[in-house]
């Protein structure tokens, strides 16, 4: 599960969903315990836009994103 995060922006705050998860580097090996081989963290982030635009997206209104 994801969380989302603000970051300001000069006077503006901008919303992120962030998404971590680990991935094992060898695909062949299963399991979450010791010895189960090495894995790395891949972070997916997706801009929400500022909070105007996301209240115009959730009100069905058509906005572009620049």
């Amino acid at each position: 599960m994801g969380k989302i995060y603000e970051i300001k922006r000069g006077r503006k705050y901008h919303y992120y969903y962030r998404h971590s998860q680990r991935i094992k580097l060898d695909g062949s090996q299963d399991g979450k315990g010791p010895g189960s081989g090495p894995s790395r963290v891949v972070t997916t982030n997706i801009y929400l836009g500022n909070a105007e635009n996301i209240v115009r997206k959730l009100k069905g209104e058509n906005i572009s994103i620049s």
